[in-house]
């Protein structure tokens, strides 16, 4: 779950898991 929602977030954000997580939590 974590992984796959990670996933799509990173490569929307930048492509990388910590990116995603940040971006996760701003949004």
């Amino acid at each position: 779950m974590d992984r796959t929602g990670n996933l799509r977030l990173s490569t929307r954000c930048a492509g990388a898991t910590r990116t995603g997580d940040m971006a996760r939590q701003e949004l």
